[in-house]
C-alpha cells in the first residue's frame, strides 16, 4: 500500500511516500534560512513559504517514488489555494488510469495554523479528487515513527523532544499509549534557541550550541544548572533553566542582572561561550533523561525512543546510550526533525482510520 504523507505544521514542507515499510520518497523544503534573520519561526511567513513549496513538494516525492511521470507538471498555486489545487489536480490526474497512491496522510495538528491550513486543504483537496482514503495524525505523536517501526518492542516510552513540544508517551501497541507528562511552558528547543540568542550563536540553537559545546571546556562546564522540581516526575519546565542560564551568563560576562542579554555577547570570549553552551547541553540533557529514567523505572518498557528533532542531538544520543543501552531506539538524523515519513508511517501503523475530507479540521498550538 502506497501512502502520501504530507507535513506542514512549522517550518518544513515536508511530502513523501512508503509503500508498507519501504520509503519510496522523502521530499523536504526547510525554512530555516528564511527564518535566521528573525532569530525564530515568523507564522506569516512561514505559511507564505508552505503556499509555494507544498504542490513542488508532492509532485517531487510522487516522481521519486515512481507513482508518475506525467501530469503534475501542472500543479500551480493560485489566491485561492482550495480551488487553485483542485484545478491542477483535475488537470492532471485523468490522464491517470488509477490513482497512484492508496491513501494520504496528513499532519493536522498542533503547529502553526497557517501551515495547518493549507495542507490540510491541499490533502482534502486531492483526496476527493483521488477518492482515496484520508487520515489525520498528530504531528508530535509522529515523530516516534521516525524510529523504526519493524523494530519497536512493546511496550516502549517514547520522549519526543522538539522546537516547540517536550512530551513522554506510554505505548502499549502501535493503536494504544498515553501521555505520561509535558512540558508546562517552554519546550526543550525553543529552550536551546533563547541560550543560543543569549550568547550571540545563529538560529537554530540546538546544532548551533552543539557545535559550541564540542570544544574542550573549563571546570565550568561541569557547574550545572539546578533543575525543575515539579510534582509531576514525567512532567518538564525549562523557563527556570533559560533564566538560569542568563544570570550565569549575565555574572560571567561581569555584569548583574540588570545587564541588557543584547551586550553579553561582546563581552564574552570564545571559550567562556563554550564553557556556557556545555553548561546549557549538559543541563538541559539531565533534564529530560531524568524524566525518562524515572519512568523507565516505574513501568519498566521493553524499548525506549528518542524522537524529534532535539534528539538529532550527540550529546543526548551519548548519554541516552549510556542510561538504556540496547534498549534505546533512535530514528535516524534525517528522520528526527520534521518529515512526511513519519507521518505515513504514523497512518498506516494506526490501522489507517479515515477521515472524511470535508470534516478535516485543524489543531493549532
Amino acid at each position: 500500500m502506497k501512502i502520501l504523507g504530507i507535513e506542514s505544521t512549522c517550518d518544513e514542507t515536508a511530502a513523501a511516500v512508503i509503500d508498507g515499510e519501504q520509503i519510496l520518497s522523502n521530499a523536504i523544503a526547510s525554512q530555516i534560512d528564511v527564518h535566521k534573520q528573525f532569530g525564530g519561526v515568523f507564522p506569516e511567513i512561514a505559511a507564505r513559504e508552505h503556499l509555494k513549496a507544498i504542490l513542488p513538494a508532492i509532485k517531487l516525492a510522487l516522481k521519486e517514488a515512481g507513482c508518475i511521470k506525467v501530469g503534475l507538471s501542472e500543479l500551480y498555486v493560485e489566491s485561492n489555494l482550495s480551488s487553485g489545487v483542485a484545478k491542477s489536480f483535475e488537470s492532471s490526474f485523468p490522464k491517470l488510469q488509477q490513482p497512484p497512491i492508496d491513501a494520504i496522510a496528513i499532519a493536522n495538528r498542533p503547529g502553526l495554523i497557517g501551515g495547518l491550513m493549507i495542507g490540510a486543504m491541499t490533502a482534502r483537496t486531492l483526496a476527493e479528487t483521488l477518492n482515496i482514503p484520508l487520515v489525520a495524525v498528530d504531528h508530535v505523536y509522529a515523530h516516534i515513527y521516525g524510529a523504526e517501526p519493524t523494530k519497536m518492542r512493546f511496550p516502549l516510552l517514547a520522549l519526543v523532544v522538539s522546537g516547540g513540544h517536550t512530551t513522554i508517551y506510554l505505548l502499549k501497541s502501535h493503536t494504544e499509549h498515553q501521555i505520561l507528562g509535558e512540558t508546562r511552558d517552554d519546550a526543550v528547543g525553543e529552550a536551546f534557541d533563547k541560550a543560543a540568542k543569549i550568547l550571540g550563536l545563529p538560529y537554530p540553537g540546538g546544532p548551533s550550541i552543539a557545535k559550541a559545546a564540542s570544544a574542550e571546556v573549563a571546570s565550568l562546564g561541569k557547574s550545572l544548572l539546578p533543575m525543575p522540581k515539579l510534582d509531576n516526575p514525567y512532567e518538564f519546565s525549562f523557563s527556570g533553566l533559560k533564566t538560569a542560564f542568563l544570570r550565569r551568563a549575565q555574572e560571567l560576562a561581569g555584569g548583574d542582572f540588570r545587564l541588557p542579554s543584547s551586550e553579553i555577547p561582546e563581552r564574552l570570549t570564545s571559550e567562556q561561550k563554550s564553557q556556557l553552551a556545555n553548561v546549557f547541553q549538559e543541563s538541559a540533557v539531565q533534564i529530560l533523561l531524568a524524566a525518562l529514567q524515572k519512568a523507565a523505572q516505574e513501568f519498566r518498557p521493553e524499548q525506549i525512543i528518542i524522537a524529534g528533532g532535539v534528539s538529532a542531538n550527540q550529546r543526548l544520543r551519548e548519554r541516552a546510550a549510556e542510561l538504556f543501552g540496547d534498549k534505546l531506539l533512535l530514528p535516524e538524523k534525517s528522520l528526527s526533525t520534521d518529515n512526511a515519513v513519519m507521518i505515513a508511517r504514523a497512518a498506516l501503523y494506526m490501522g489507517l482510520p479515515p477521515t472524511s475530507p470535508r470534516k478535516l479540521t485543524v489543531q493549532p498550538n
